[in-house]
């Protein structure tokens, strides 16, 4: 069963539309540690570009990825945070990650 989240950014950017199935398939990236504090660690076999969102929609960061990277995010809010993986081949890759303090 398929549940659709639009999360709604600014006038100015397309709507950011993301499925929980997207969360659920193999990966092609890791993300950690879930929850999180001040950091977090990506590893992917992948070149490619992240997008930090929050829960209303709003882009928060853009990140280039390559192996492995750390992204400091201790000026980020406690809550619930998703991220968007555009690899360089055009195939993309939806996570989430919690912050809690």
């Amino acid at each position: 069963m398929e549940y659709p989240i639009a999360l709604a950014r600014s006038e100015r950017e397309d709507i950011f539309d993301i499925q929980f199935d997207d969360f659920a398939k193999e990966t092609e990236i890791f993300l950690y540690p879930n929850p999180a504090k001040n950091l977090i660690t990506l590893h992917t076999i992948k070149a490619g570009e992240l997008d930090i969102y929050n829960f209303a929609g709003n882009r928060l960061g853009q990140y280039n990825l390559n192996g492995s990277t750390k992204v400091n995010i201790s000026l980020l809010k406690q809550g619930l945070y998703f991220c968007k993986f555009i690899y360089t081949d055009g195939s993309e890759e939806h996570k989430m990650f919690i912050i809690l303090r």
